[in-house]
C-alpha cells in the first residue's frame, strides 16, 4: 500500500475457524401457485410431505441466518439480498427469445436457465467484506473446473446491496 495513502490494511486478523450446518430449502416452497412454473408445481405436487420437511428444519436450525456477516461460507447455494450471480450467468438469448411466450412459458424458460447454472456453477466461497455492512462478495466456479483444480477460470462477484 503507498504510504501517503489513509486506507486501513485489507487483511483483517486472525480468526478461528470452524465448521457448521445450516439447512436452506427453496424459496418458492411456499409460494402461492400463481407466481411458479409448472416444473415447480409439479415438484410441489411430487413432495406431499413439504411443510412437515419445512417445520423440520425449522425445528433443527432455528436460527437460521440469511445474510452474511463475518462468517466465510464454503460450498453451498449463493444467499443473495438481490439477484445473485446465476441470474447474470443465464443465458440471455435464450430468455431475449422467450419474450414472445406466454408468461408461464417464460418463467419455465427461466427456472430451466437457473437450474442449467446451478448445476453448472457451484458458489465457491462467499463473505461480507469486514466493516462493510452492505457488500458481499462471492467467488463461483463450474464444477469440472473444480475437480481438475483450475482455480484461474473462477468467477468473482460483489453485490452492493445500499
Amino acid at each position: 500500500m503507498p504510504a501517503d495513502t489513509d486506507m486501513e490494511p485489507f487483511l483483517a486478523p486472525e480468526h478461528e475457524m470452524y465448521a457448521g450446518l445450516q439447512a436452506e430449502l427453496p424459496d418458492w416452497l411456499d409460494r402461492s401457485e400463481d407466481w411458479l412454473s409448472a416444473t415447480q408445481i409439479q415438484l410441489l405436487r411430487d413432495m406431499p410431505h413439504r411443510k412437515e420437511m419445512s417445520a423440520l428444519v425449522e425445528q433443527l436450525w432455528p436460527e437460521r441466518q440469511w445474510w452474511m456477516s463475518e462468517d466465510v461460507f464454503i460450498g453451498g447455494y449463493t444467499i443473495s439480498a438481490q439477484d445473485p450471480p446465476e441470474v447474470r450467468l443465464r443465458n440471455r438469448e435464450r430468455e431475449r427469445q422467450a419474450r414472445s411466450l406466454t408468461r408461464e412459458e417464460r418463467m419455465v424458460i427461466q427456472y430451466e436457465e437457473q437450474q442449467r447454472v446451478m448445476r453448472e456453477w457451484v458458489p465457491l466461497a462467499q463473505f461480507g467484506v469486514p466493516d462493510e455492512e452492505y457488500v458481499n462478495a462471492r467467488f463461483l466456479i463450474r464444477h469440472d473446473d473444480l475437480a481438475a483444480r483450475r482455480f484461474d477460470r473462477v468467477l468473482s462477484f460483489c453485490e452492493f446491496t445500499e
